[in-house]
């Protein structure tokens, strides 16, 4: 049994000095795609959202896909004590065992995405973990604050099932397409005049130019931005835009989108 946790000693003997403490463990105690190995299964340690408490899943590697020149694995749940958060990041799921899921992404996901630091490349010590497409189907669950990932060897039984990857990687490819189709075109309408409610605040947008930049205003301050380019928006998510601020461009995240209406 190998295990990805253990307690730092101390500072002389991190990987990266120039990195905080908090970094080097995030670095040192990552279980990449590129070290699994077909069939190992893996006990991942993780927070309870509902409980608070540090409990455990199961999950074996059954398979890995080509996504953008990466292998990334299919796993199956084995067992699941642990309650996730499912695809609105609150209500709890557990797993059935022999649900196959996707690699996710690795960063701060609950209560909403955190950009700083995502990790797309493997399992990370002290953050969560999105398991994606369960069965092929477009629904996401999400490990966390996963304290410990422990790997097991493959049982001396299992034997790999390759239709049962290829199966689960087809639907998935059909199902990234069609949301491919639906991302271009709602981009592309999103450069438009929009208006975007958030939680907290009302943004104005103008059309864009060419560039994809154009001007925001901030309803109800005062405050308006110029050359601004929108990142990304989605209902349920945050606006994410790239804005210029005394002469230095930034990224900014608003709080959950709660409308996106168009200009007739």
């Amino acid at each position: 049994m190998q295990k990805f946790f253990r307690h730092s000693t101390t500072e002389d003997h991190m990987s990266h000095p120039h990195l905080s403490k908090e970094l080097n463990q995030l670095i040192e105690y990552s279980m990449k795609y590129d070290d699994m190995q077909l069939g190992e299964i893996l006990e991942i340690t993780a927070t309870d959202v509902v409980w608070g408490e540090p409990k455990t899943l199961r999950v074996q590697i059954v398979g890995f896909q080509k996504l953008k020149e990466k292998h990334t694995p299919v796993f199956r749940f084995l067992n699941c004590d642990v309650n996730l958060a499912g695809n609105d990041k609150s209500t709890p799921v557990r797993p059935q065992k022999g649900t196959l899921a996707g690699a996710g992404v690795a960063c701060t996901h609950l209560p909403q995405m955190v950009w700083n630091m995502v990790g797309l490349g493997g399992i990370d010590i002290g953050r969560d973990y999105s398991f994606e497409y369960l069965d092929g189907r477009e629904e996401f669950v999400y490990v966390h604050h996963i304290i410990r990932v422990e790997r097991l060897p493959r049982p001396e039984k299992w034997r790999e099932a390759k239709t049962v990857a290829q199966r689960y990687i087809r639907k998935v490819a059909h199902i990234r397409a069609t949301l491919e189709k639906k991302r271009k075109a709602f981009d592309k309408r999103l450069l438009q005049a929009v208006e975007i409610k958030t939680a907290n605040s009302i943004y104005r947008f103008e059309s864009a130019g060419q560039d994809g930049l154009r001007k925001m205003a901030k309803v109800g301050t005062g405050v308006l931005y110029t050359d601004v380019r929108i990142i990304s928006a989605h209902v349920g998510g945050s606006l994410v835009a790239d804005v210029q601020i005394n002469g230095r461009r930034q990224t900014m995240e608003s709080s959950k989108i709660v409308a996106i209406e168009f200009a007739s």
